[in-house]
């Protein structure tokens, strides 16, 4: 890390992986969007639904952070494309449920 980008990488990736952590366990569940208008329960399911894909950018954000290792930006860059897919997935599935 010998860039002020890689010390914003790595922060912004800790920052991710504690808010993942905090969205699966059903705390600070006020961020979501929409979260005025949804119940407990609807706020709940939202934070678990979305913390794994949080935790998996929070990691490749984390690892882009070293771009001098080849080994940590292609694990980056792979985990990147894993969460983005994942939350395209989970989007889609939720409104496919709602529009029934």
């Amino acid at each position: 890390m010998k860039s002020l980008w890689g010390l914003f990488n790595v922060l912004f990736g800790i920052a991710f992986v504690v808010l993942a952590i905090q969205f699966f366990s059903g705390k600070w569940l006020k961020l979501l969007a929409g979260s005025a208008n949804a119940t407990s329960r609807q706020l709940i399911s939202a934070g678990r639904v979305i913390s794994p894909a949080l935790f998996i950018l929070g990691i490749s954000v984390f690892l882009l952070g070293f771009p001098e290792n080849k080994l940590f930006v292609k694990i980056g860059n792979i985990g990147f494309v894993i969460a983005i897919g994942y939350i395209i997935v989970m989007v889609l599935i939720t409104m496919f449920q709602s529009s029934r």
